[in-house]
């Protein structure tokens, strides 16, 4: 892999795609590893906090892929993919209302999305109200 600062972007993003496929061979200890490190090259990617979160989702760490969503639309507050995996996530926690919230969120921003729209009304019809 690529070494020296002048590589760091180059280096962080090769850290993240190799997470991706370690996370597909279910080497999930390994892929996280390999997205912190790119994290620690780059704490400010929006993408490789989601990547991370998608990673503690998928590894049923529930409260830590909480925390990395709410950061990554912390850095990228219109992250389209951060708030439809948030609004999961609040689902698989039993957080109705905030799953609610967070599909609506996304559907503001790309409102032609059929997946959250089905998630927004399964969500608004479990908890018995309206759309906003």
């Amino acid at each position: 892999m690529q070494k020296g600062a002048e590589h760091d972007k180059e280096r962080a993003f090769t850290l993240n795609s190799y997470a991706s496929f370690l996370a597909g061979s279910k080497k999930l200890k390994e892929a996280e590893a390999a997205l912190q490190e790119a994290l620690g090259i780059d704490p400010k990617s929006a993408m490789f906090h989601l990547n991370l979160g998608n990673l503690q989702d998928q590894a049923g760490r529930k409260d830590d892929a909480l925390k990395s969503y709410l950061k990554t639309l912390e850095l990228d507050p219109k992250n389209v993919n951060a708030l439809y995996n948030l609004g999961l996530l609040h689902v698989e926690m039993g957080k109705l209302n905030e799953a609610k919230l967070s599909f609506t969120e996304a559907l503001k921003l790309s409102p032609d999305d059929t997946d959250t729209q089905k998630q927004l009304d399964l969500v608004t019809k479990k908890i018995g109200g309206t759309q906003p």
